[in-house]
């Protein structure tokens, strides 16, 4: 099957119309209905880092709250009984 420069720019589009509906449809619609990803996402935005990256590639003075929030989150996930 002969790839035509056409079906190549099909291609290239479904994959960039596929991955700004997953980050910006999916993933929202999902973190809405997790209480843990949704318990992530509200501290993050908290002490206001845009970019998670930015956690683990620079040095941030509020990187250590925020993963000791991170930590909690999955230690003490909401609605679980120890």
């Amino acid at each position: 099957m002969r790839n035509t420069l056409f079906s190549r720019c099909c291609g290239l589009l479904g994959g960039i119309l596929f991955i700004w509906f997953f980050f910006w449809v999916a993933t929202p619609f999902i973190v809405a209905r997790i209480p843990a990803m949704e318990h992530y996402g509200n501290s993050v935005e908290r002490v206001g880092i845009t970019n998670p990256g930015v956690l683990y590639y620079n040095d941030v003075p509020v990187t250590e709250e925020v993963e000791r929030m991170n930590r909690d989150t999955v230690r003490f996930l909401p609605g679980v009984k120890k």
